[in-house]
């Protein structure tokens, strides 16, 4: 099945799941912001326009999962999908490449989040490190694990 899915897509479309370097839907943990998949899926081979395209039509095809929460619209990779796109963005020899923009974008939103923590803003910042919590330790787990 999973394999099926993966064939229906567009050409375009598997240039997210299984090809490198925009195999990156596979490097989030959990849900992610639109926000998020700009940064990390965004390159030389992808604009910031093309992600958001193609980021709607994976979800038109419900390979990704979309919700609406008050943090804003969150997206989800199916499991079983993202643990195949992980196992082709291995065999890519990207995963170093996408793991550190991943990495890039979640140290950058801590730093910015922790510096807001006591504004205004401070429930609603506390609400999106909640939700991006799986990111931020697979992020932190990296850094530890990766010389």
């Amino acid at each position: 099945m999973i394999i099926a899915l993966y064939y229906v897509s567009t050409i375009r479309d598997r240039g997210i799941l299984p090809r490198a370097p925009r195999n990156i839907a596979s490097v989030f943990s959990g849900s992610f912001g639109l926000d998020a998949a700009e940064e990390v899926w965004a390159g030389e081979e992808l604009s910031v326009e093309a992600v958001v395209d193609a980021l709607v039509s994976l979800v038109d095809k419900s390979v990704i999962i979309s919700v609406s929460r008050p943090t804003g619209m969150r997206y989800r990779l199916l499991e079983p999908l993202r643990q195949y796109g992980r196992r082709r963005l291995c065999q890519s020899g990207q995963e170093a490449v996408a793991c550190a923009r991943h990495l890039g974008f979640y140290l950058e939103f801590a730093t910015e989040a922790n510096a807001g923590l006591l504004g205004a803003d401070q429930v609603s910042l506390l609400a999106r490190q909640q939700e991006e919590l799986p990111n931020l330790r697979s992020a932190l787990e990296r850094c530890l694990t990766t010389p």
